[in-house]
């Protein structure tokens, strides 16, 4: 599934895949709690977004926009990757933001890994990418992600926009 000398390097490759198979924020995945995976259905809960600042620290916010409350459908790949992180979590911490618990996504130290962690993480991996991938032009890193995620999800007919372009599947 993680292949690559580059990628396999990397400390959190499944955040990659499941930006991309799932079209959420990085503010919303590092946010996902275990409670918010519905494996039965196969279904993600969207409803918070996890961020932080050296003033307050850890701080939940709801999403960015109204239609940024939603479920999510799982990919057969986005399922068995969320089922891996959460077997696989170490160290996990007991810590409670703002009422959330039990975050999928944690650092070294078991604690939960932010948008800024992540930005950085994945800077590195475009970087190093770049640098041994010349020639087939430069592939763009953070925020566009997301954005380029919609355009895989729609050109695989598994979403659509709307006029009011809310995303629908």
């Amino acid at each position: 599934m993680w292949t690559g000398r580059i990628y396999r390097q990397q400390q959190h490759p499944p955040l990659h895949v499941l930006l991309l198979k799932t079209g959420l924020r990085i503010s919303e995945l590092c946010g996902l709690t275990v409670s918010d995976l519905d494996f039965e259905n196969k279904l993600i809960n969207v409803d918070h977004q996890l961020l932080r600042n050296k003033e307050v620290g850890y701080y939940i916010e709801t999403p960015k926009t109204k239609s940024g409350v939603r479920q999510v459908p799982m990919s057969e790949e986005t399922y068995q990757t969320l089922q891996k992180v959460v077997a696989e979590r170490k160290n996990v911490q007991p810590i409670v933001i703002d009422g959330y618990k039990d975050f999928v996504f944690l650092n070294q130290k078991g604690y939960p890994i932010t948008g800024a962690y992540y930005t950085s993480t994945f800077g590195n991996l475009v970087k190093k990418y770049n640098k041994s991938h010349e020639g087939l032009g430069p592939v763009e890193g953070g925020h566009s992600l997301h954005h380029r995620s919609w355009v895989i999800l729609i050109s695989t007919s598994r979403w659509t926009c709307t006029p009011m372009r809310h995303w629908k599947v």
